[in-house]
């Protein structure tokens, strides 16, 4: 399973590339890929909070959506989406 979650990492040990997204939003808005600390660096002047992650290449996205209600998980749905590349000639 460790295989298909992200590394979180620090300023102090990020590897790039790597994920930059806010902690809380939705749809990937805001999240960018960062090749280099100077790209990572202009995306954190936020006051927001922002969590950073390995990046991993795949054809697939793993998602997971829950309804919780004073603590407990009510109900749940888990996805894998797979991503096809469709080059324009």
């Amino acid at each position: 399973f460790e295989d298909y979650v992200p590394k979180r990492y620090t300023l102090k040990n990020v590897k790039f590339p790597a994920i930059f997204k806010y902690s809380m939003t939705s749809s990937g808005i805001g999240s960018e890929i960062c090749y280099n600390m100077d790209d990572l660096k202009r995306k954190i002047k936020t006051k927001r909070k922002y969590i950073i992650q390995e990046f991993i290449v795949s054809n697939k996205e793993y998602a997971g959506n829950m309804f919780v209600k004073n603590g407990e998980i009510i109900h749940s749905i888990y996805s894998v989406l797979f991503a096809f590349l469709v080059s324009m000639v």
